[in-house]
């Protein structure tokens, strides 16, 4: 109670600056729609302080040279346009018009004389205007003219041509017309006192920016939209809840997500799903940098340490619960991962270096770097990172048992840099470039027997992004390439393993047009095409290439309180037993009362076939000496044993309904229930030998058990969950995030019986608690508790057959502080200390996955300096 009294004593502080920051300036929004300017300004110059950005210096100018406060104007005009804004040329003529009005109002005024004179006429008295000050008065009443003449044309181009939603970006924009014009926009009313020549001045006929500090999410419908109309259950991870975050990696972030399952099972391999169907080699979930996906064709999932960015990188993670292919095409099965970069010479961001370093092999460091001069703009980012291994798999001093990597003592040694570049053609044009390369080696867990594998590997992009008002094209190219191989092997045989090669060349196009009465309509349309080839020594010889084709058309509508959203996309895959695949949506969102909504949603989405499962022939040793198993991708069983054989892609249909509230600042609280239809989970089979004889293979000097194929599972899966998330922001310095969910999952044989899966944790809570203290120290502690579960593990018993065992896993709980330093206040300097899982420094370390790597503690400390 003595803190709670204290913090409440203290001066105003904040956890979460962006939410502090909204409300001040919604409220500075408030005030001066209702003729409050004074109190408007201050509430505009409070969000400024707490998270500067260049938008809110135009809505303080904007607003003083409504009242006429041209001082006032011109100052903060001028800040702005030290920004580099791309409406330079128009804020100028802002500030040139203002200062020849102080010019005239220092001007002496006009006298009256006597009425000596025929007539009684009058004649001015005092000084005359010499020729250099009228001509200097005839420029400025031409620049006024010539503002007038601009103002309407855009006015009349604006009446016939809506405005469109943008494919992608963050959150707010550049420049002092970024967003639609509500309240406060249009001619004001002129103040007491003035006259006709002290008529309010002609700004911009947007008024102010209102949507700065909004909440704004992309990855749902491909367009810029508010979290309340999206046709999804939305996760937003902060470039603030990252700063505060002991995560030490991208996927480590995603651990308090409700919904999510995110388990370790080495430093460098952490595995993600959504709602269900975690595995080794995770391959349910989309995951996107910038809107590029990353996922690995050849074995269907993300290594996550191969991602060419780093933390410091980031504005915003953007997390989709639920099926996406209606939008994003085969592979977005449970949901959508969206990392989103910063905005190339996005001056609200300064430029950082950042390192940290500590216990369990700790050791990372980025630059981040941004500018903008005029309409280009840039960025650039590196970083190295390091990690140490939880364990040695097998004792190094074993003389049957040897390692390409020696005794190697880290997890994952990486290095990555990128670049962009972007040229602003007009308001709603733009070009950029970007790329990105990672590399280093990493460890992780392949299927089936393969167990423990390394991967030396560099990994590759290339991107061009064109933007033509509703048009917006991209195109980019992925390369994976390196040496995946067993971590040990027995020193008397040869290392399983070998080079691969992965590229995929991607082109995109998509449409996003607004029409109707207050544009309550949004029709968004795409065609894209993609090229995969693989050339790996695990798959048949030769390199292996897949074009793949897709077009899609999305339209949102929205009546009253009701706002409809249906999509469906069609993707054509060129093995004949995938073929044409159609996918929808269908969502329909409700407002119920201000700022809160109903949400009732329902789709289909399915999973590719990856090249792994379509095209292996590898024979793999069973764990019994001498016993080998020929296991087969579906291509090479259709060539070589059965013609008839075919692989279905995995089939999901969902339906959701939820609710969300987000009517105040202070909170947001939303609760969703859903359940879904799994179908033709793919997985290798059981062993199949005529008679179950051992057969001996010259060659391979071994007996071979038969041959297993990747095949789709009989049982038919039934599930349904639900999640609560809660955040609370209000007390100034204090953030609280509250979280649980809960999932049932069972299989349906063909006669109806049924058999509960438990290889997922059926409860989950996590508790997130930030502090921003006045005493220049932020706080912050993270609560993650997870249940006991029993995971299938497939091995082999004697005769070289498939046996399925169940192991279990405790239920264990992860708790992780933090403490940030600010010496010299919030400006420039950060100093860090971060506890992740420290209740393993008390209890031992725990277990995320049967054949996982116990988890331990990491101890570090950091240091970040902006400029």
């Amino acid at each position: 109670m003595a803190l709670f009294a204290l913090l409440l004593a203290a001066p105003v502080a904040w956890a979460a600056p962006k939410d502090e920051a909204r409300r001040h300036f919604n409220m500075g929004i408030e005030y001066i729609a209702a003729g409050d300017y004074e109190r408007g300004i201050a509430e505009f110059k409070l969000a400024n302080e707490i998270l500067p950005h260049p938008v809110v210096m135009y809505n303080i100018a904007r607003a003083y040279a409504d009242i006429q406060d041209y001082e006032n104007a011109i100052l903060y005009f001028e800040q702005y346009l030290l920004t580099n804004p791309i409406d330079r040329a128009e804020v100028e003529s802002y500030i040139n018009t203002m200062r020849a009005r102080q010019e005239a109002a220092l001007a002496p005024p006009a006298v009256t004389g006597g009425g000596g004179g025929q007539g009684g006429g009058s004649r001015p008295v005092g000084p005359v205007a010499t020729a250099d000050e009228l001509a200097e008065l005839q420029r400025h009443a031409q620049e006024l003219q010539a503002l007038a003449t601009r103002l309407a044309e855009r006015e009349q181009a604006l009446a016939e041509a809506a405005e469109a939603g943008e494919g992608g970006g963050g959150e707010g924009g550049e420049g002092g017309e970024g967003g639609e014009g509500g309240e406060g926009g249009g001619e004001p009313n002129p103040v007491d006192g003035g006259g006709e020549g002290d008529a309010p001045l002609a700004l911009s006929e947007k008024g102010l920016v209102e949507d700065l500090y909004a909440r704004v999410v992309v990855t749902a419908s491909r367009f810029a939209q508010d979290p309340l109309t999206a046709p999804a259950a939305i996760t937003i991870i902060s470039q603030d809840d990252i700063r505060m975050s002991t995560a030490s990696t991208v996927a480590e972030l995603l651990q308090t997500v409700p919904g999510l399952d995110m388990m370790q099972l080495t430093a460098a391999n952490p595995e993600v799903s959504i709602r269900g169907f975690n595995q080794r080699l995770s391959n349910k979930v989309l995951v996107l940098v910038d809107g590029r996906t990353v996922y690995q064709d050849f074995i269907g999932s993300t290594l996550w340490s191969a991602l060419p960015l780093t933390l410091e990188d980031i504005e915003r993670i953007e997390i989709i619960r639920g099926p996406g292919s209606a939008i994003y095409g085969a592979n977005a099965f449970g949901g959508v991962i969206n990392i989103i970069t910063r905005a190339p010479g996005d001056v609200s961001q300064q430029n950082q270096v950042s390192l940290a370093a500590g216990t369990a092999g700790l050791a990372r460091g980025s630059v981040n770097l941004a500018g903008r001069q005029d309409r280009l703009a840039w960025k650039t980012t590196a970083g190295v990172q390091q990690l140490g291994r939880w364990m040695q798999d097998a004792d190094p001093s074993r003389v049957d048992l040897g390692s390409p990597y020696g005794d190697n003592p880290n997890s994952v040694q990486s290095a990555t840099a990128s670049a962009m570049l972007q040229w602003q053609l007009s308001e709603k044009g733009f070009v950029s470039v970007s790329g990105g390369v990672n590399d280093g080696l990493s460890e992780f867990y392949s299927l089936g027997a393969l167990r423990l594998f390394g991967i030396d590997s560099t990994s590759t992009n290339a991107r061009v992004d064109l933007g033509l008002g509703p048009l917006y094209v991209r195109s980019f190219y992925n390369r994976f390439g390196g040496t995946a191989q067993s971590w040990y092997t027995p020193t008397s045989g040869e290392v399983l393993g070998g080079d691969i090669l992965s590229q995929a060349w991607d082109t995109e196009a998509q449409f996003n047009e607004s029409f109707g009465a207050d544009n309550q309509h949004m029709l968004t349309a795409g065609v894209g095409f993609r090229l995969k080839t693989i050339d790996w020594v695990f798959l048949t010889p030769g390199v292996k290439v897949e074009p793949h084709v897709n077009g899609y058309i999305q339209q949102q509508s929205t009546f009253g309180p009701v706002t409809l959203n249906g999509a469906i996309r069609i993707d054509r895959h060129p093995l004949d037993n995938v073929g044409t695949r159609p996918t929808a949506r269908l969502s329909m969102v409700t407002r119920v009362g201000e700022g809160r909504v109903v949400r009732l949603n329902g789709g289909n989405a399915f999973r590719n076939p990856t090249f792994l499962e379509s095209y292996t022939d590898l024979f793999l040793s069973t764990g019994v000496d001498g016993v080998l198993v020929n296991s087969m991708g579906s291509e090479v069983v259709r060539e070589r044993t059965d013609a008839s054989f075919t692989l279905e892609p995995e089939k999901i249909r969902s339906v959701e309904l939820g609710f969300l509230d987000q009517s105040n600042d202070s909170f947001r609280f939303e609760i969703a229930a859903y359940g879904y239809q799994v179908l033709d989970l793919i997985d290798l089979g059981s062993v199949n030998a005529v008679e179950n004889q051992l057969e001996f293979d010259e060659g391979k000097g071994a007996y071979i058990a038969g041959e297993s194929r990747f095949e789709n599972e009989a049982p038919v899966f039934w599930a349904g969950g639900g999640e609560i998330e809660g955040a609370w922001f209000g007390v100034p310095g204090l953030d609280v995030r509250l979280n649980y969910s809960f999932e049932r999952i069972v299989s349906v044989d063909a006669d109806g019986d049924s058999t509960p899966s438990n290889a997922h944790p059926t409860h989950k809570g996590h508790a997130v608690v930030a502090w921003r203290s006045p005493w220049d120290l932020d706080l912050s502690m993270t609560v993650s508790a997870y249940s006991a579960q029993s995971w299938p593990i497939r091995s082999y018993d004697a005769a070289g057959q498939v046996v399925v065992d169940l192991v279990d896993v405790d239920a264990y709980t992860i708790v992780s502080n933090k403490l940030v330093w600010h010496p010299f206040g919030y400006d420039d300097l950060d100093l860090s200390a971060s506890a992740w899982n420290w209740l393993a420094l008390l209890q031992g370390p725990h277990t995320e996955y049967p054949l996982g790597q116990p988890v331990g503690a990491r101890l570090y400390g950091g240091v970040a300096y902006r400029f």
